[in-house]
């Protein structure tokens, strides 16, 4: 244990100085249906009811999505065609939270001009904008 001997527990106050970021991935493993709030937090699941659950947001106080990404190819890891992906918070599309992947790309990312703002206790969850043509799919928000 005397690689410990040193250690310091950070106090609440410090903590909270502190920005602290968080990465959130879901997956579809299969074709993409526009409106669908399809993509699995590791968990498989799809369809209406899971619109509704989603990753909620733990803090205390609010997070803030900067960046989005998407990564999409088919079977045999070759690009696919367009893919358009949405935020959703509490079950409710956010305008301003929507990437697009052009078609023959294997993924895109955006960093919001605006970051888009969550509460405590808000749940975040992802919507397909359009049809795609995938084997795999997977959206990433990066959250601080």
């Amino acid at each position: 244990m005397q690689e410990f001997a040193n250690f310091v527990v950070p106090s609440i106050k410090q903590l909270k100085k502190d920005k602290h970021i968080i990465t959130i991935c879901a997956e579809e493993s299969g074709p993409l249906k526009n409106g669908s709030a399809e993509f699995a937090f590791g968990n498989g699941a799809s369809g209406t009811a899971h619109g509704e659950c989603g990753y909620t947001m733990m803090c205390n106080s609010k997070g803030r999505v900067l960046r989005m990404s998407i990564s999409s190819v088919s079977i045999g890891g070759f690009a696919t065609e367009l893919v358009k992906v949405g935020i959703t918070i509490n079950g409710i599309p956010e305008p301003a939270g929507v990437l697009t992947k052009a078609g023959g790309h294997r993924s895109a990312y955006t960093v919001f001009a605006t970051p888009i703002e969550l509460n405590s206790g808000s749940v975040l969850n992802f919507i397909s904008l359009a049809d795609a043509k995938a084997s795999i799919s997977i959206v990433c928000v990066l959250i601080e």
